[in-house]
């Protein structure tokens, strides 16, 4: 899984191969030392709170409209009372 996540990288171009050739060891075939597998994964991982950010506003703005229409629909008679806009 590693092995796939660092291709990944490779391959969306969002890294180069520098750290790679850099670590020369006696490594099996197709295997990435492990100092290399962690600044990979690490510098993926730093580009995930943007898309995260925007993931999270989305659900919470969807939530909120859901939540709003439950509130209008069990407490909308309520209205002249203002019961309704102390709930929501």
């Amino acid at each position: 899984m590693v092995r796939a996540l660092i291709m990944l990288i490779l391959l969306t171009g969002r890294l180069t191969a520098n750290p790679l050739s850099r670590a020369v060891t006696r490594e099996l075939p197709n295997n990435y030392p492990f100092i290399v597998q962690k600044e990979y994964i690490g510098a993926f991982v730093k580009q995930w709170d943007g898309p995260a950010q925007t993931v999270f506003t989305a659900i919470v703005k969807k939530v909120k409209e859901a939540t709003l229409r439950v509130v209008d629909v069990h407490f909308g008679n309520y209205a002249y009372s203002r019961f309704k806009q102390r709930v929501s």
